[in-house]
């Protein structure tokens, strides 16, 4: 067994009892003193839920300090009890999830037990018992801010230091809104809902979705949280669902957005039409929510009588119907008479009607065809029935017919996605004895996009009408136990399940399958291609020309399972709460099979290599039609990503109160994980110290791989080299024995060594009044969770997958002219020669360096009065070893375009065999620095606001993890491109305010009081959220810089001037 595997089983062992690193539940403290400031130890404190009656109770020690720990957020009741002092009692004491409330000094009045002072909490608490900078969303900003998409999580937009990019008007898998908390990324952010993550394992879309009619709370920590919290680098957004309680409560609610009640945009509807008496109608544009929830509590016969209000239910129940418009899709597909043969009509004349020929070559004559009428061409524009292919025919005559004379298309399409969903979502609390808490939630997403332009879909024109079916469900497990009120025992179980799918139905499959349509295209592969789909095409040449596509994933099928455990214990002792918790996390996933399994014809005729005596007729429609191509690709395997991934983290943390008006916390993070790693033979991977030059493949068009054979320019030369050169496997792969490594990391990169995250933080009361804090901290969080590796493709990476192309099918004649005696298209076999091109690969740094993000942040909080507190704070994060993208195997500045001498440009790239080669690197690294405002007015009666000002800077070099750095190979060698590019980061805005209120009208009926006036003119209230922010700064790239002549590329072309700038302007 290795020391990780005895370090990891150590650890479970010792933290059995141990908490979440992803808790909601928060603690209370406070201390007591008498009227001359004297403490008073010994007095009984007790808490009481006020939504559910569950009682907690403790007696205040001996320096007069009391302490709750483990809370889940509610509102309280706190009450003092001491004999010679009269009872006191707060109320409505909101608790936000994973807050540390300070009830502040409690000055006992002296009198009788049986007298009491009463006080009711209202306004916003400054934060004098937590260190974290953090906000909250209030369960009545949940209820009344309009958020058009009801995404809870667009709702931590209201906080300083967050910049939003708003996503889709509804939520949906690929239409989620995004922010960066103080110049973190996208990916970093940790969202959770009842601790469970929403996140899909590309990192940015979100997998789980409830209504927010659903949400109690949303807590935003976006700098120097304790070390409980860790799991990602940036921001932590904690939902918590509403609960039952005492009452049964519920509420129906209907919303309806319809395109009637729009106002019409800048331009005019007409600006797609040829024909402005005819624009086109705007598709329709409909989302209806409907939806419904109730909840309190729930009676068992001789269980739970209803003296015994234990047990809590709410179930939330919401359905949406969506017509979501699309933009209107303008192509070019053959008209009636060209799917005959006749091109007569092709051309437009002065009019712009289309009555003119156009010159249609004819590849069986060795005459030219430059205009209508030449040797070379058909005769009258026309081809003869003898002469076409009935296969393609069939396949061009499942296009559309033209719709529209437009300038540069005919057929125009605009659709609107159909798109019902629903969302339930259950909880239930059961507390059976004051010692003991459960809860469960559960909640099911369900969303169904049919149309052309879904995810994973095909041609947006209409091709193939596509599904995408994406499914989530969670449930989330909590025990919490009560030793004694200074030793408290929580766990949690998360587990989530993602699936998407498309159930395509026969009758539509039919409509392009060779049973269904009777076409018997051939195909290299079948066994890929289980539903016979008919193969894609492109037709260049004309434009906006109408390409049938088809998604290699088609129909989409993938699973994401998560699972999370995580217990905690909770110590009291004296001024100290300490707290130890394990966080273990385990993903898996299983996206269904990619490739181009269909097999892609390019019918295109705009090839200056593609000649008439290769087969083009200078028309991709014609080519078609008499079955001649100038190429045909198809994968020769359409592999799965079946990938894992597991993290394990611990901390230990202690919120010291070292005077009662000074609390540190200090805490220390540990964290391992394994990325991403996919089962064996499903992973390849680029290794550059592996590429071994005496193996290189050669490329036509080197020097001395002439002749070139008709097409191949660029392609491998068979036999020439290791066509797998200097990649890694992690498992036997037929036929490529030798690239498989059984001692090369999972993964393709180590995955390092324990993290230690230290934290450390600091709150003071000045004054010991709790109306001033000045606060304080510093942190290092990791991002232990990488994207997975769909987005590498090291799963379909040669020599997993190889998609060979054939050349320049072309048809044979009985004589020139004369009656086609075989079609191109018959070209499409097996004995065939097949080219192999440089395809793209991927690389990962081996040494694995998990990002990370140092933050500190000091700043004073102030209650202003009328319940208001302002908060000045300077905020900064430094982010190191974050992920960039570098092409190992980048073209030289200059030679971006093809070759003047017509040589490819995979012959001078530093790696022969391969063109892009992006390598996963740990370099990256940005800086962020802020003054943040905010001024809340929460908890109050008639008016709550939150403003929030950020003036703020920041850089980096990349913004995700996606981002590629330009690389010059052999270029400028005196030069530091990628230093260059550290520069503001692409979501830098400088000023950012945000304003967001509700106000409570005041009641009619205190002027006149009936049944009519209180029905319709109480109880209505005004909100709103407006936002001024600042601009993206603009970018700079580089564009096409010719090479300096006579540079030398290892392994490849001597390159000269001539060769790679265009004429006239070569440099100097």
């Amino acid at each position: 067994m290795s020391y990780r595997s005895l370090l990891v089983l150590f650890v479970l062992c010792f933290s059995f009892a141990t908490i979440s690193a992803q808790t909601v539940t928060g603690s209370i403290t406070g201390s007591l003193t008498d009227p001359h400031g004297a403490v008073v130890p010994d007095a009984k404190v007790t808490l009481t839920s006020e939504s559910t009656g569950a009682v907690r109770q403790i007696n205040s020690d001996q320096r007069g300090d009391f302490t709750f720990n483990a809370l889940q957020p509610d509102s309280y009741t706190l009450t003092v009890e001491h004999s010679g002092f009269k009872k006191y009692e707060k109320k409505n004491w909101v608790l936000n999830p994973s807050d540390h409330l300070s009830a502040g000094q409690v000055q006992l009045q002296l009198g009788e037990a049986s007298e009491s002072v009463e006080v009711i909490s209202e306004g916003t608490a400054v934060q004098t018992a937590s260190t974290e900078r953090s906000g909250v969303i209030t369960s009545q900003q949940v209820q009344d801010l309009t958020v058009i998409n009801r995404d809870f999580s667009v709702l931590a937009s209201l906080q300083p230091g967050v910049v939003y990019t708003p996503g889709a008007e509804a939520q949906s898998f690929s239409g989620n809104s995004q922010f960066n908390v103080n110049g973190s990324r996208v990916g970093q952010n940790n969202i959770t809902i009842d601790g469970v993550p929403i996140e899909n394992s590309n990192g940015t879309n979100f997998n789980t979705f409830v209504s927010i009619d659903a949400i109690s709370k949303v807590q935003v920590q976006s700098s120097g949280y304790q070390a409980e919290f860790g799991r990602k680098a940036g921001g932590a957004v904690q939902a918590v669902t509403k609960s039952g309680g005492l009452q049964y409560h519920g509420g129906i609610y209907w919303y309806q957005r319809n395109n009637i009640f729009n106002a019409l945009g800048s331009v005019a509807k007409t600006t797609h039409q040829v024909d402005p008496t005819k624009p086109i109608a705007d598709p329709p544009y409909r989302f209806v929510t409907a939806g419904a929830n109730f909840g309190g509590p729930i009676y068992i016969p001789k269980l739970i009588p209803r003296d015994q209000k234990k047990l809590f239910f709410f179930f939330s129940e919401e359905q949406q119907r969506e017509l979501r418009p699309q933009d209107v899709r303008q192509v070019t597909v053959p008209t009636a008479l060209e799917r005959m043969g006749n091109f007569s009509q092709s051309a437009k004349d002065a009019n712009g009607n289309f009555t003119q020929p156009i010159a249609i070559a004819d590849p069986s004559k060795a005459g030219v065809c430059k205009k209508v009428g030449d040797p070379g061409c058909f005769v009258g524009s026309i081809i003869p029935a003898n002469r076409i292919d009935p296969r393609t025919q069939a396949y061009l005559n499942l296009f559309p017919l033209p719709n529209v004379n437009g300038a540069n298309f005919n057929y125009q399409v605009q659709e609107s996605l159909n798109i019902p969903k629903h969302t339930e979502t259950l909880r239930v609390d059961f507390n059976p004895t004051d010692n003991n808490r459960f809860f469960v939630s559960m909640s099911r997403w369900w969303d169904d996009e049919k149309g052309f332009a879904v995810p994973a879909g095909n041609a947006n024109f209409g091709w193939l009408p596509s599904e995408y079916n994406p499914i989530a469900r969670f449930v989330a497990i909590e025990r919490q136990h009560i030793f004694n009120p200074t030793l408290i025992f929580e766990t949690r179980f998360v587990a989530s399940r993602w699936t998407e799918g498309n159930h395509p139905k026969a009758a539509i499959v039919a409509t392009r399958s060779r049973p269904g349509t009777g076409i018997n295209l051939p195909q290299l592969d079948p066994q890929n291609n289980p539903l016979q789909i008919l193969p894609q095409a492109t037709f260049g040449g004309v434009s906006n020309p109408a390409n049938p596509t088809i998604s290699s994933r088609y129909p989409i099928t993938g699973v994401e399972n998560v699972f999370i455990v995580n217990p905690i214990l909770t110590k009291v002792a004296g001024p100290h709460t300490l707290k130890t918790g394990f966080y273990a996390e385990y993903w898996q996933e299983h996206k269904g099979v990619n490739g181009d399994f269909t097999g892609t014809y390019n019918f295109s005729s705009n090839s200056s290599t593609y000649t008439p005596a290769l087969g083009n007729t200078n028309n991709p429609y014609a080519n078609a039609l008499i079955g001649d191509f100038q190429s045909y690709s198809e994968s020769n395997t359409r592999p799965p990503l079946i990938s894992h991934y597991n993290s394990y983290e611990w901390f230990v943390e202690d919120t010291w109160k070292i005077l009662r008006n000074l609390t540190i916390e200090p805490g220390l993070r540990l964290g391992w994980s394994r990325p991403f790693h996919n089962a064996p033979a499903n992973e390849a991977g680029f290794v550059p110290e592996r590429y071994d030059r005496s193996q290189q493949v050669k490329i036509y068009g080197m020097p001395g791989t002439t002749p070139i054979p008709a097409g191949a320019n660029g392609a491998d030369v068979p036999g020439s080299g290791n066509p797998v050169n200097g990649t890694v496997t992690n498992g036997i792969v037929p036929g490529f024995a030798q690239a498989f490594d059984p001692t090369y990391p999972a993964g393709m990169r180590n995955s390092g060594n324990i993290k230690f995250a230290p934290r450390f933080g600091f709150s003071y009361d000045p004054w010991n009044d709790g109306k001033t804090a000045i606060r304080g901290g510093f942190g290092i969080f990791y991002d232990l969770r990488e994207r997975d590796n769909f987005f590498t493709n090291d799963f379909k990476s040669l020599p997993l997958q190889f998609t060979p192309n054939i050349e320049f099918g072309l048809s044979t004649t009985v004589a020139p002219g004369g009656a086609l005696l075989k079609s191109g298209i018959d070209s499409v076999n097996a004995s065939a020669n097949q080219f192999t091109f440089p395809s793209s690969s991927f690389a990962f740094q081996r040494n694995r360096k998990v990002p990370y993000v140092m933050q500190y942040n000091f700043g004073i909080q102030h209650e202003l009065g009328f319940h208001t507190v302002i908060d000045v704070a300077y905020v900064s994060s430094l982010g190191r070893h974050l992920i960039w993208l570098l092409d190992l195997n980048a073209l030289p500045a200059g030679a971006t375009n093809s070759l003047a001498s017509g040589i490819s440009s995979n012959t001078i790239r530093p790696y022969p065999g391969y063109t892009t080669i992006n390598q996963l690197e740990y370099s990256g690294s940005s800086n962020y620095n802020s003054l943040q405002v905010g001024v809340n007015r929460r908890f109050a009666k008639s008016l709550d606001f939150g403003l929030a000002y950020t003036w703020s800077r920041a850089f980096d070099f990349a913004d995700t993890e996606g981002s590629a750095v330009l690389n010059t190979p052999f270029t400028f060698q005196n030069v530091n491109f990628k230093q260059w590019q550290y520069s503001l980061a692409g979501y830098d805005r400088t000023h950012i305010f945000k304003a967001s209120w509700t106000y409570d009208f005041p009641k009619a009926s205190k002027l006149w009081d009936n049944g009519f006036v209180r029905g319709f003119f109480d109880n209505w209230k005004i909100s709103g959220i407006t936002t001024f922010q600042s601009g993206a700064p603009s970018a700079i790239s580089l564009d096409n810089v010719c090479l300096l002549s006579g540079t030398q590329l290892a392994g490849s072309v001597p390159v000269t001037a001539s060769s790679v700038c265009p004429s006239g302007n070569s440099s100097s």
